[in-house]
């Protein structure tokens, strides 16, 4: 459904705005509860276990 469409895209959209030299990101809705992504934070090539969780809400454009 389009909701499910503005979820994929607003995923995608903020994957791709992530360095993924400073961060890891997961994928965290295997048991949905609000929490979509969890950002890791990288050192060099070593990850820190310092941990975000990302909640996306993606709203249709509207017309004017």
């Amino acid at each position: 459904d389009n909701n499910d469409e503005l979820q994929q895209r607003s995923l995608v959209a903020f994957r791709a705005a992530v360095p993924t030299n400073l961060f890891l990101v997961r994928d965290e809705r295997v048991d949905d509860k609000g929490v979509d992504l969890a950002l890791e934070a990288k050192a060099g090539d070593r990850f820190t276990n310092i941990r975000a969780q990302v909640q996306l809400k993606p709203t249709a454009a509207r017309g004017g």
